[in-house]
């Protein structure tokens, strides 16, 4: 698999974490909530457990004991405040990479703004009554409705416009990126920020989606300084 870029990764919303309790490794998927309701609750990091199972060494692909919500080993991996703190290095996302997966035929039952307001009050009630993450009718009532927000958010993405971009300014430093729009109007301002601001040669070229999600950035290369470590002052 493609290395995932740095821009791509600020939008991934799973991460895995290992947990030990009672004598077995266990390995543990969480969610972040990203996008609209996550702009709304800017106080609040909303990490949610989604799913948790044996690390088995030799279980076949994804045939791993799933471990009951609710359950002992489930209540205890809640109570770790350090899970987040021991990514077990292969970060998941939404649609091919994670938490969830979606049929080519899979479509929300509720409409964008109303799945948005639902989660928004999910996560309230979850504030107040975190007890509420070890019950499983009300975690498969959220997971229902999650599942259909990170649906919307990732239509979203992957209808958003993507500018790579490369400069090389007075110092001649010189970096790239791509910048995520979801309107060519936001798109346009950018643009035209970034050419007024040129200390040196730029480029500019608008990528797809599938670029954008496996895009790997150069480090910032500083061109006078490799000349100096090159050849010191009497060059």
């Amino acid at each position: 698999m493609a290395q995932l870029g740095q821009d791509f990764v600020s939008q991934m919303s799973a991460f895995g974490a290992d947990f030990y309790y009672d004598g077995a490794n266990y390995r543990t998927l969480w969610t972040n909530v990203r996008g609209p309701v996550r702009e709304r609750r800017r106080y609040k990091q909303d990490w949610i457990m989604v799913d948790m199972w044996l690390d088995d060494e030799d279980a076949a692909v994804n045939t791993a004991p799933s471990v009951a919500v609710g359950s002992d080993a489930w209540t205890a991996a809640l109570e770790q405040n350090t899970a987040f703190d021991a990514l077990f290095g292969q970060q998941i996302r939404i649609g091919e990479f994670g938490v969830f997966q979606f049929e080519d035929d899979y479509y929300p039952l509720l409409p964008r703004d109303m799945v948005e307001e639902q989660l928004f009050r999910y996560l309230e009630l979850l504030e107040r009554k975190p007890e509420w993450h070890s019950d499983p009718v009300w975690h498969e009532m959220f997971m229902d409705v999650y599942k259909q927000y990170e649906f919307y958010r990732e239509q979203a993405l992957r209808n958003s416009i993507f500018f790579y971009h490369w400069s090389r300014d007075c110092d001649l430093c010189e970096s790239e990126g791509i910048e995520v729009f979801s309107n060519w109007f936001e798109a346009a301002e950018w643009i035209h920020g970034f050419g007024e601001s040129a200390e040196g040669p730029q480029h500019l070229e608008q990528v797809t989606y599938e670029y954008w999600r496996v895009f790997n950035p150069a480090p910032v290369r500083d061109r006078a300084l490799e000349q100096f470590e090159e050849y010191g002052y009497g060059a």
